[in-house]
């Protein structure tokens, strides 16, 4: 086979770069890297797993990425921490107790995505789920509002007197006219 083809290599996963409306996944950015550092215009054969399909639903060819002199792409960078060892359906790859083994290398010298800061986290989240909460209201007629003291002495307004912009009598627990008088902890 030669060309352009698109593979999803066997028996790895690589913290998500592309996927559309989610994160980058922690070592994601490291991951690409690797693999355009160690295949690019290097001369590769793509190997087909016989306890694979040849391609999956997304048409993409199943295959393990093996250069001339044999060094392979999933054990290697599994090896690396790059990626995290994978088992599709419950289904392993005949190259599988290889990869697992190269994972533990990674995992026990704390190498790539297995030390700080991902410790082994490399999920993706939908963009939709970190979008930050909406702005509590203002108050009719107002338009600062402090949802507690710690907000307003984060936003250094603290402490509020009566007339204040973000003045508010539930922030004034003594009701003396000043709100926020004590910094909590």
């Amino acid at each position: 086979m030669r060309g352009e083809v698109t593979v999803r290599i066997l028996g790895v996963d690589a913290p998500e770069t592309k996927k559309p409306g989610y994160t980058v996944g922690c070592w994601g950015p490291e991951a690409a890297r690797f693999a355009t550092d160690t295949l690019l215009n290097q001369p590769v054969q793509l190997v087909t797993d016989p306890t694979q399909d040849r391609v999956d639903r997304y048409g993409r060819t199943l295959a393990y990425v093996v250069k001339v002199d044999g060094w392979n792409f999933s054990v290697e960078a599994a090896r690396a921490g790059v990626v995290h060892s994978y088992v599709y359906n419950d289904r392993p790859v005949v190259k599988a107790t290889e990869i697992a083994a190269a994972e533990t290398h990674a995992r026990d010298a704390g190498t790539g995505l297995w030390g700080a800061p991902c410790n082994g986290n490399t999920d993706s989240v939908s963009e939709i789920a970190v979008a930050p909460p909406a702005p509590a209201p203002a108050p009719p007629g107002g338009d600062v509002y402090y949802k507690n003291c710690r907000a307003a002495w984060a936003a250094g307004a603290a402490p509020l007197r009566t007339g204040d912009a973000g003045y508010r009598s539930p922030l004034d627990a003594d009701g003396d006219g000043i709100a926020c008088e004590v910094r909590p902890n």
